[in-house]
């Protein structure tokens, strides 16, 4: 692979597709990306193209193939794009749509989940061995470089420099798909020879055992659930980087087809927002120095277990995704009563019984899951004020607290849930109450 062999947005990249099929041709198309999708634009030319059919579905009537059974209906689910670039290997294909005139000459659009930027014609990345990203921050919240300095200095003037770059060890998150962090460095000098670049990241990897292979969805759910606990920490964005895949039965080669080592693939998701990268230090509420490995895999249990549907909409808050504030308090507390109702089941309350509670009670719940933490508002100030706006965002016949009072109910919403994820994965009440003093949300937002 080449430096070239990309796909940024806006850009149209014309080659050849080939589909493994043995009915059809090498074919000339259109590999683009536009508004953050991906697509595979295959011209026709003739009534009797067989990637026409590939467009039509089951739902139109062949006079040739009443049954279905001959020709293919939809597009193969792996394909292979090739031009002066490179190779793209393209996964999770799927019909977006055609357009046809009367002249019988058509364009289809076909949908694109994952490329693979190299592959062989023929591997099928439907499903991988290993899976790497970067999340920027990373390496701030494991408190873990690998760069040391020393430094010397002559009359209060830095006089000289030293730096040492070896990276540390691997460190294991978890034991599902061998989880681990990765610290690395690279450098590169200039042509001139007069600038020199050091770059640091943590590289987050999952492989499967042996010689067998997972899901994307598999590796990917264990990198998001890392990402995740970063932005509850911070209460920010982060986001999945330099995105690679491995298919052992898939390694670089020399030219003569002998295996030379590993390959690991670049990767490009559809669909994946890119948030603005935290710039300078990160505060966090906690780190991993405080959680350990036992505390990721609590995490990973918390987050995929029972109270993911509680969990789910109040994290997604911490996504800017310009919604409403009324919509924001509304799912802040969607997740709240999700919780709750699920501690009731917990404290062995019948579901009928535990269906009944108001919303008031599942939040006072949730607060009484806290424990001991030393919180900036009180559980009345919090639960009056917050089951107050969560029921006039529901019920028309309400009166609507105002914009400051909602900003405000959000700021407790998130801070409590924070909290009490940060409780069940096995942090401290005592820790907890000393850096909430330092957290942005300890105070209410000051408006002007």
């Amino acid at each position: 692979m080449t430096e070239s062999n990309i796909l940024v947005e806006g850009q149209h990249r014309i080659g050849w597709l080939i589909d493994g099929l043995s009915e059809t041709e090498v074919t000339a198309c259109t590999l683009r990306r536009i508004d953050n999708r991906i697509e595979l634009l295959l011209p026709w030319y003739d009534h009797d193209s067989p990637h026409r059919r590939w467009f039509e579905g089951s739902a139109i009537h062949h006079f040739d193939d009443p049954d279905h059974s001959t020709y293919r209906y939809s597009p193969p689910s792996t394909l292979w794009f090739y031009d002066t670039e490179g190779s793209v290997t393209l996964v999770g294909c799927y019909s977006r749509g055609r357009k046809t005139n009367h002249m019988s000459l058509g364009l289809g659009v076909i949908g694109i989940q994952r490329c693979v930027f190299a592959g062989t014609r023929g591997v099928d990345y439907k499903q991988i061995s290993g899976f790497r990203s970067v999340i920027p921050g990373m390496s701030q919240w494991l408190r873990m470089r690998s760069m040391k300095d020393e430094y010397e200095f002559d009359d209060r003037r830095l006089s000289s420099l030293v730096l040492t770059l070896k990276s540390p060890d691997p460190i294991p998150l978890h034991h599902r798909l061998s989880l681990l962090a990765r610290p690395s460095f690279g450098y590169q000098i200039s042509a001139y020879g007069d600038t020199t670049e050091i770059t640091e990241r943590v590289i987050i990897e999952t492989t499967c055992e042996d010689e067998s292979l997972c899901t994307w969805e598999e590796h990917e759910e264990l990198h998001d659930s890392i990402r995740e606990l970063m932005g509850l920490s911070a209460w920010k964005p982060f986001n999945l980087s330099e995105l690679r895949a491995q298919r052992r039965d898939d390694p670089h080669r020399v030219l003569d087809g002998t295996p030379v080592g590993d390959r690991w693939a670049p990767v490009l998701r559809n669909g994946i927002t890119d948030y603005p990268v935290p710039d300078g230090h990160i505060r966090f509420m906690f780190t991993f120095e405080d959680l350990g490995a036992d505390g990721i895999r609590r995490w990973v249990d918390l987050r995929t277990g029972k109270y993911s549907r509680g969990i789910q909409p109040v994290l997604d808050l911490h996504l800017p995704r310009g919604v409403p504030i009324e919509t924001q308090v509304a799912q802040s507390g969607i997740g709240l009563d999700g919780i709750g109702y699920l501690l009731a089941l917990d404290a062995n309350v019948s579901k009928s019984t535990a269906n009944d509670e108001p919303h008031a009670c599942r939040l006072r719940r949730v607060w009484a899951d806290l424990g001991d933490i030393q919180m900036p508002f009180t559980e009345d100030d919090w639960v009056d004020n917050s089951a107050r706006a969560y029921n006039a965002t529901k019920h028309a016949n309400r009166k609507m607290p105002t914009v400051e009072e909602l900003v405000e109910v959000r700021r407790m919403n998130q801070l409590v849930f924070r909290v009490w994820a940060a409780i069940k994965i096995g942090l401290s009440a005592e820790l907890l109450s000393e850096r909430i003093k330092m957290d942005p949300m300890n105070k209410p937002i000051e408006f002007l």
